[in-house]
């Protein structure tokens, strides 16, 4: 693709088998127009999206991906046929973890260009990741289809058979990415695996022996090495292997095993005996941990149900298991700011941020808790240290927009809403603060416009019509707001505030006799809203 950033690709080890180049193949600045037939938007709009594209790749690449998400967003609905603007868009997605959300950006991408083979390959990575199988390999078939000298698609699309169990099919994808491409490590290594599997264990040996050749650094290449060697009674030269292996992934137990094993057969059952206590050491601390965790799993559940007497009584149990767990100690502040006992809650979050520093969730709770006991600025420091750390996390922005608003900073609040808001376009409290920060700048006009749009997202929402209703008011339009209150109190008839502020705006209408009864059931709901 023209006009792209970065290198070829990226690579991950995914659970499932062996290494996964996703494909970082940059960001598009331009490409292909859409077909003219199309119905499209104004030359000024199209050329802005192309400006507000170029814009968002220049905030991507300095990792500003919550700004650089607001460009390709405006982009796109500035034009909506520029698959430039959906693929960017898609690939920043992706990079911050919002999967679902990119695979339908991607989506929309392809289904404007196509032709696309990168385009198709991306979406297909992302199916992958998302364990849709035959969706990726449909993806990936196109994509080699379209690029059949691409030796990244065909060895995806390798990855993808040898899941579903198509192990000739995967042979065929990587024999082709090594025809393309002679020193892909990796497709050597995933081919020897194939051929092992099929039997083929001279054949499965060379492949290791490139891989190992052409990627050095791989525990794993030199590992599947060590086997091939072992099967064909090449002791020493597996020992070898096996232990550059545990050199380079000291925790490698499947190497360690297979190292005591050959040492074993040679009659050193001494040495053997004492690797094999290694081994089983390190199966007991793997065995505590898998088990700490599913109590704190356990225990976070009971805290969504607001249960927490039982979470603290399984954190207790985690702990025991593994005594230095960040996570059940974040889980324990929160178990104890759920019973209101926020001094334990500040002892445990801060022991889960001792443990680990760069914990976003921890900072964040730890700074709502200080904000709880009176500490403003103190956990005004922990929203800003978790933004720091986790600069794409929405709740961390989102949070620091609370503080700076209640320490009177309207515009930054504004500004933290906005990049919560571009993070995480559904986040709903994040779009009414934000509405009512712009309220608070007198800047109603936004205002209005803000809950308006919160109004097609979140319809049924009470509290939306109602923040409407008030920036309504604000603005002048008594008729408009008095529909918004309605429509609140049409979702909660209970609601007290609704009820007020409807009063409010009917009496703006010199409707005083409806406000009056408005007046009267808002104090029935809620004693303290006596009539003004």
């Amino acid at each position: 693709m023209p006009g792209t950033l970065g290198g070829s690709g990226r690579i991950r080890k995914p659970h499932w088998c062996g290494l996964l180049f996703f494909f970082w193949s940059g960001l598009a600045v331009c490409s292909m127009l859409p077909q003219a037939q199309r119905q499209e938007p104004s030359k000024a709009n199209q050329e802005l999206a192309v400006q507000l594209n170029k814009e968002g790749i220049g905030l991507a690449r300095k990792a500003d991906y919550a700004s650089a998400l607001e460009k390709f967003r405006r982009a796109s609905e500035l034009w909506p046929q520029f698959s430039d603007s959906h693929y960017n868009l898609a690939i920043t997605l992706e990079k911050i973890g919002q999967l679902d959300e990119a695979i339908t950006a991607f989506k929309a991408a392809v289904r404007l260009r196509p032709d696309s083979a990168p385009m198709h390959l991306a979406l297909g990575l992302a199916l992958a990741k998302n364990h849709d199988l035959a969706g990726a390999a449909s993806e990936l078939q196109r994509a080699v289809a379209l690029a059949p000298q691409n030796p990244l698609a065909h060895y995806n699309l390798g990855l993808t058979y040898e899941q579903q169990g198509k192990q000739q099919d995967a042979s065929v994808e990587y024999r082709k990415a090594i025809q393309i491409r002679p020193e892909f490590g990796p497709a050597h290594e995933r081919l020897g695996i194939v051929l092992r599997r099929q039997g083929k264990q001279p054949e499965a040996l060379a492949e290791f022996q490139s891989a190992v050749r052409l990627s050095p650094k791989d525990a794993d290449a030199h590992y599947n090495l060590g086997l091939a060697l072992r099967s064909e009674g090449k002791l020493d030269e597996a020992l070898k292997e096996l232990d550059e292996a545990i050199r380079l992934k000291p925790d490698f137990e499947q190497a360690r095993y297979n190292r005591a094993m050959i040492i074993r057969s040679r009659g050193q059952q001494a040495q053997a005996q004492k690797e094999m206590q290694e081994i089983a050491g390190l199966s007991d601390f793997r065995a505590k941990v898998a088990q700490a965790k599913s109590l704190t799993l356990s225990a976070a559940e009971h805290l969504k149900n607001r249960e927490p007497d039982k979470a603290l009584a399984d954190l207790a149990s985690a702990l025991g298991y593994w005594e230095d767990n960040p996570a059940a100690y974040y889980l324990k502040g929160l178990a104890y700011e759920q019973k209101a006992n926020l001094a334990e809650a500040r002892t445990s979050l801060e022991k889960a941020v001792d443990l680990k520093p760069d914990y976003p969730e921890a900072l964040i709770g730890l700074g709502r808790v200080l904000w709880e006991l009176g500490n403003h600025q103190e956990a005004s420091g922990e929203f800003d240290k978790a933004v720091a750390v986790a600069p794409d996390l929405a709740e961390a922005h989102y949070n620091r927009g609370l503080a700076q608003a209640w320490l009177g900073n309207a515009a930054a609040a504004a500004a933290e809403f906005r990049t919560a808001l571009a993070l995480k376009p559904d986040y709903l409290d994040a779009g009414i603060n934000l509405g009512l920060t712009l309220m608070r700048m007198r800047k109603v006009e936004e205002a209005v416009q803000q809950f308006r749009a919160l109004t097609k997202d979140f319809p049924g929402n009470p509290a939306v019509q109602n923040n409407l209703g008030l920036a309504l008011l604000e603005h002048g339009d008594f008729r408009e707001a008095v529909g918004a209150f309605r429509q609140a109190l049409r979702v909660d008839p209970n609601s007290a505030e609704a009820h007020y502020n409807l009063g409010l705006a009917l009496g703006k209408e010199g409707e005083d006799q409806a406000a009056s009864a408005e007046f009267k059931r808002a104090q029935e709901l809620n004693p303290a809203l006596s009539p003004p």
